[in-house]
């Protein structure tokens, strides 16, 4: 039982320590100055389509942002890519497959389901299952 209290706390004093540091990086981007695309011509149905790309899009500078929340200079200039792309006609699956291809798998969210990203998918149900069972018999020992 003392066991088991002991797994408890170092789990809480790693979650605490990872919040804290999570809120103060938060904090620290929160201060950047804004930067803003200067929009001509407004389309509602163009800017809606935009944002959704925007959402599937991870920023290559920030970690695990989309473009969409990212305000890095690269992140302005893609999406100001993106949304000339939508204005001159081309659709959002091959705005997605031409970025896909440029710069790979790792420019997606979500990676894609493929035989050889299984492993991506499957691996948190794995680590769980085994967290788990290491916790069941430690608990059982006690």
């Amino acid at each position: 039982m003392m066991f088991a209290r002991r797994c408890l706390y170092a789990l809480y004093t790693i979650f605490l320590v990872s919040f804290v540091l999570l809120c103060s990086i938060h904090a620290s981007l929160a201060f950047q100055p804004p930067h803003e695309i200067a929009d001509t011509t407004y389309n509602p149905e163009i800017e809606k389509m935009a944002h959704h790309i925007y959402d599937e899009i991870r920023c290559l500078v920030c970690n695990g942002q989309s473009l969409d929340e990212s305000q890095a200079v690269l992140a302005i200039a893609m999406r100001e890519r993106i949304k000339k792309d939508l204005q001159n006609g081309l659709s959002q699956e091959s705005i997605l497959n031409n970025l896909q291809h440029q710069y790979g798998d790792k420019i997606l969210m979500a990676p894609p389901v493929r035989a050889d990203t299984y492993f991506l998918w499957l691996a948190p149900f794995i680590i769980f299952i085994l967290a788990c069972i290491v916790m069941f018999r430690m608990y059982r020992r006690d």
